[in-house]
């Protein structure tokens, strides 16, 4: 697995294990990830919505579902080297955005980034990306999204 550090962190970042996605049957089994490619990923969720793991509000649908750097998935690790792994899309309808958009730390040259919130019970869920010149996208936090 790759790690991608934001641009200026210096040192080692460490990996908590295990990652995992959350489903709404459950996790999958301890210890092990979604291994699924982003194509077998997009297949099987056409038309399926994710919702917010912490109230079930509906967050966004697998038809939007966008590949930013040749990847629909991507694991980064935070200043602090806390470790996300994000999918990304390209409108997220059940998020509000938070916060003035900065380049500090960020994950996508040439993109600034806000907060991205549930709209419902405003728990963190991710961030909206923005470029004056290619636009916007979400990178959503997969732990905290189950599958409708």
């Amino acid at each position: 697995m790759t790690i991608v550090l934001p641009n200026g962190f210096p040192g080692k970042v460490s990996l908590p294990a295990p990652l995992f996605f959350r489903e709404k049957e459950g996790a999958l089994p301890h210890g092990s990830v979604d291994s699924r490619s982003d194509s077998e990923t997009e297949r099987v969720d056409k038309g399926e919505w994710y919702l917010c793991r912490f109230c079930r509000a509906r967050i966004v649908a697998s038809s939007h579902m966008i590949e930013v750097n040749g990847a629909h998935r991507h694991t980064f690790a935070n200043p602090h080297g806390k470790v996300f792994e994000i999918s990304c899309f390209a409108q997220a309808p059940g998020c509000i955005n938070h916060g003035e958009p900065t380049t500090e730390c960020t994950w996508f040259a040439g993109y600034a980034w806000r907060f991205s919130h549930c709209g419902s019970c405003f728990a963190h869920l991710g961030w909206k990306y923005q470029s004056p010149l290619a636009g916007s996208f979400f990178g959503l936090i997969r732990a905290d999204l189950l599958r409708e």
